[in-house]
């Protein structure tokens, strides 16, 4: 059983994904027919199964197809703040029609919804599927990277909606975050997830990339096991100061929503229609340089590590990039550096996070040394 959180993006990723321009149903709009008034955003709307019979058998994803981890429920019923309501696409709302309680409780309410999604993980089953099977599923995810990417954006970061319901860029979010488990164990006592990550949104690639170098010039100043950085901090700060003069290069760079981690393993499939069903773990989801769309290089890897999965990726990529020919995708062809320094610029980034993120932790110590020279031979390319 898989389930999936609620800003998922089903068979269709434009359907289901809120993009720019689209707003989030008001709750009148839900036809929540015997709703009263609309209240405040801790008002609860209690939503009842209507079918005959006992939900949990009528129903065995979940009451109304749906899970919350933080339901209250008595009678086939589940209470759900209004705040939560708001964001579906109206489903609920009318399955709950003639059947509902407006109650009147203020207590702050905080609410996941679920939603089961036919099929099997896709990477549990690949190795079964012909070669006819195989192409099917790059082309659907070469029509669903092209709907996914035509969506213009005006500037980098996560998704949130605005007061309004319109969806907006928020701050930049990313799995290589510092998250408080580690901060905790890790950094020094007053840090936290806003004084160790990056912030965002950002209007322009130059203004994003001197944000991920001035937080890691902070972190090389702060923890001592980056102290071995600290002799090229002056030459992380010349290069933080040149990239602005080279803003026009810089930004001829497009922007695009992205999954950043669109392996088999956060893929539902079903195996008697052939369809990819689902796309999981949208967490860090967000809106990218185009180049970075794939920054794990995750992409049509079967979610098993080893040699030969790494070797069946490769050759998978091939063929993914003959059929996007064949149909005249340009989702590869976007992701491609516009300019040798923007393509420096992105390398000394990419290994100075790396550097960033595994000292702290005493990994990789056999290769940080190689990876600060890599840094250094990046930015040398700004040093006239």
């Amino acid at each position: 059983m898989h389930f999936m959180t609620i800003i998922t993006v089903f068979t269709s990723a434009i359907a289901a994904l809120s993009l720019k321009g689209r707003r989030k149903p008001r709750v009148e709009l839900l036809k929540v027919s015997e709703a009263q008034a609309v209240c405040g955003p801790d008002t609860s709307v209690r939503c009842c199964n209507n079918e005959a019979g006992n939900a949990n058998n009528n129903n065995k994803r979940g009451l109304l197809g749906l899970l919350s981890t933080n339901p209250k429920t008595s009678d086939n019923c589940v209470d759900l703040s209004l705040n939560v309501i708001g964001i579906l696409d109206g489903t609920l709302g009318q399955k709950c029609s003639g059947n509902v309680d407006i109650t009147g409780d203020a207590r702050p309410s905080f609410d996941t919804l679920l939603s089961h999604i036919p099929g099997v993980t896709l990477s549990d089953i690949y190795g079964s599927l012909s070669d006819k099977q195989h192409n099917d599923i790059l082309d659907q995810l070469i029509d669903f990277l092209t709907q996914l990417q035509a969506h213009p954006w005006d500037g980098i970061g996560g998704l949130t909606f605005d007061h309004r319901g319109d969806v907006q860029l928020g701050p930049v979010v990313d799995e290589t975050f510092w998250q408080v488990p580690d901060i905790q164990a890790l950094w020094p006592e007053g840090e936290t997830v806003a004084t160790l990550n990056i912030g965002g949104p950002y209007e322009t690639y130059v203004e994003y990339i001197i944000a991920h170098v001035a937080k890691y010039i902070r972190l090389i100043q702060t923890h001592e096991k980056l102290a071995f950085m600290r002799d090229i901090i002056p030459r992380l700060e010349a290069f933080v100061a040149a990239l602005p003069r080279h803003s026009k290069e810089l930004n001829n760079i497009k922007l695009r929503l992205a999954h950043k981690d669109l392996h088999f393993a956060n893929m539902m499939y079903d195996p008697s229609t052939g369809k990819i069903t689902g796309i999981l773990d949208w967490e860090f989801a967000g809106v990218v340089p185009s180049p970075s769309w794939n920054p794990r290089r995750s992409f049509l890897w079967n979610g098993i590590d080893t040699p030969e999965s790494l070797a069946q990726k490769y050759k998978l990529m091939e063929v993914f990039e003959e059929r996007c020919k064949d149909k005249g995708c340009t989702v590869l062809e976007d992701a491609q550096f516009t300019s040798t320094l923007q393509e420096h610029t992105q390398g000394a980034v990419d290994f100075l996070r790396a550097i960033v993120e595994v000292s702290p932790r005493g990994q990789r110590q056999d290769l940080v040394q190689s990876w600060k020279l890599k840094v250094q031979e990046n930015i040398s390319y700004f040093e006239a």
